[in-house]
C-alpha cells in the first residue's frame, strides 16, 4: 500500500493575524504554489495535500475560507465539503476548484462555490473577498 504523506507548505515568517486564513487543500503541487503565490499578501495560507490532512487542519486552524481541489487522492471536495459542512464551523466559505469536475455535482448543496481550472488566479482571490465580506455581514 503506497503511503501519500501531506507536505505541509509554512511560511518562513508569521502573517500578520489581521489577514484572512485560508486553508488550501491542493495535491498539485504546482497549481497548490501558483494559488499560494497569487493570495499570499491578502490572506494567511495553510496548505495541505490530502483530505484527510485538509479535514485535520480545518478543525484544528479554524480558517475563515476553504479552497480545495474536486480531484483529491483520498476523497473528492465535494464528500469533504460536507464533512466539514458537519464540523461547528458549518458557515465557513468553501470554492472547490476543478479542471474536470462532473456537471452534475451539488456544489450548492453543500454550500459551496466552484470554480473550473484554469481561472485567473485573482478571480479566487476576489471570490475570497466576496465570500468573506458576504459571511460578515450582520443580517
Amino acid at each position: 500500500m503506497s503511503r501519500h504523506h501531506d507536505r505541509s507548505r509554512v511560511p518562513s515568517k508569521r502573517v500578520p493575524a489581521q489577514l484572512p486564513h485560508v486553508l488550501l487543500i491542493e495535491d498539485d503541487q504546482s497549481c497548490a504554489e501558483a494559488m499560494t503565490r497569487v493570495l499570499r499578501g491578502r490572506f494567511e495560507i495553510t496548505t495541505r495535500d490530502t483530505a484527510l490532512g485538509g479535514l485535520l487542519a480545518f478543525e484544528e486552524l479554524e480558517p475563515q475560507a476553504v479552497v480545495v481541489d474536486y480531484d483529491l487522492p483520498d476523497i473528492d471536495g465535494v464528500q469533504l465539503a460536507r464533512v466539514m459542512r458537519g464540523c461547528s464551523l458549518r458557515d465557513v466559505p468553501i470554492v472547490i476548484v476543478s479542471a474536470h469536475a462532473p456537471e452534475r455535482v451539488p456544489f450548492e448543496r453543500v454550500g459551496a462555490v466552484f470554480l473550473e481550472k484554469p481561472f485567473d488566479a485573482h478571480l479566487l482571490g476576489n471570490r475570497l473577498c466576496e465570500l468573506l465580506q458576504r459571511g460578515s455581514q450582520v443580517d
